[in-house]
């Protein structure tokens, strides 16, 4: 089976011309995996004629805001596309919870369902 990975971003925090916060997209076979969401990470899927519905995972590396500010712009844009198809969200322990709060405090009651994954991301020593 063929994959690809395109990088929408790699930048630091810190806004830079030309350059995006961190966001990777890996596609195999039929299947779209999102790698980290940086603010602007669907303006980039846009850019990159990447259909935004055809997401099956978000994976998301740590708490960051450069890794993780775009996925509420990103849930909602899915909201108001109609999505249907349940979405796995696989993150560090606490994104459930920021995700909660600002749906919330937004008033949004997502279309489809969003199961979280937690992920202890913290290096052990062995």
């Amino acid at each position: 089976m063929q994959f690809e990975l395109q990088i929408l971003g790699s930048a630091s925090a810190t806004p830079m011309t030309g350059r995006h916060p961190t966001a990777q997209l890996l596609a195999v076979g039929e299947g779209r995996y999102l790698i980290d969401c940086g603010e602007g990470t669907q303006w980039r899927l846009l850019e990159h004629r990447r259909r935004l519905g055809s997401l099956r995972v978000i994976f998301i590396s740590h708490l960051h805001g450069d890794h993780y500010f775009g996925l509420f712009g990103l849930l909602g844009t899915l909201h108001l596309q109609g999505r249907q198809e349940p979405l796995l969200l696989v993150g560090p322990p606490g994104l459930d919870f920021v995700l909660t709060t600002q749906a919330l405090h937004s008033g949004i009651q997502y279309g489809f369902n969003i199961t979280f994954v937690p992920v202890d991301t913290e290096a052990h020593a062995v």
